[in-house]
């Protein structure tokens, strides 16, 4: 399941966008999904380091208190590797999104198709890293190995892979129904 948050300061904005989201979630068969709506990147913050992040940031940029850049900025140092897609009225900050490793930038009034497709390519893109990885246990803690992207021969016939670890923020998602940390045989 594909879990959305969607962040706007703009009621109005706010409903519409979880609509048109909701209507992309309903017109994929294949795609389940949950969207969930806050008016500030405080308020997402706050829920996404209790629920182990999500899949899919959809952020305005321009908000009071906590832009939506700084928002990303924040997800990141939690360890988040949810897409991010800014949603926003401003093209005056397309050069900091780079700086969040934002998956897209789009204007609004934004075109649905064209909305349609970019969570398209994004929801591919989760679903690829996710079929690339591997959780395991290592003595630091649960890490991710990313065979598809790292494997290596050497000369013997050896098989390398690089783990990287899991931030505490998100280990929360790897842990299975029986409390268990999955591991790798």
């Amino acid at each position: 399941m594909l879990r959305i948050a969607l962040c706007d300061d703009e009621e109005k904005q706010l409903n519409h966008s979880a609509a048109m989201l909701n209507t992309h979630l309903s017109s994929r068969p294949d795609l389940s999904g949950q969207v969930e709506t806050f008016r500030n990147g405080s308020v997402l913050l706050a829920r996404a380091e209790k629920a182990g992040g999500f899949d899919l940031y959809v952020l305005d940029i321009l908000m009071p208190e906590l832009s939506g850049i700084d928002t990303g900025r924040r997800l990141r140092a939690l360890g988040d590797g949810g897409e991010i897609i800014y949603l926003t009225s401003s093209n005056d900050f397309v050069a900091d999104s780079y700086d969040v490793r934002a998956f897209f930038y789009l204007l609004k009034p934004v075109n649905e198709e064209k909305l349609f497709h970019v969570l398209d390519a994004a929801a591919e893109n989760l679903k690829r890293r996710r079929s690339s990885a591997v959780v395991v246990t290592t003595a630091d803690g649960p890490g991710v190995s990313c065979w598809n992207v790292f494997d290596m021969w050497n000369g013997w016939g050896a098989l390398y892979a690089i783990t990287v670890p899991i931030p505490q923020s998100i280990r929360r998602r790897f842990v299975s129904p029986f409390g268990k940390q999955p591991r790798l045989c």
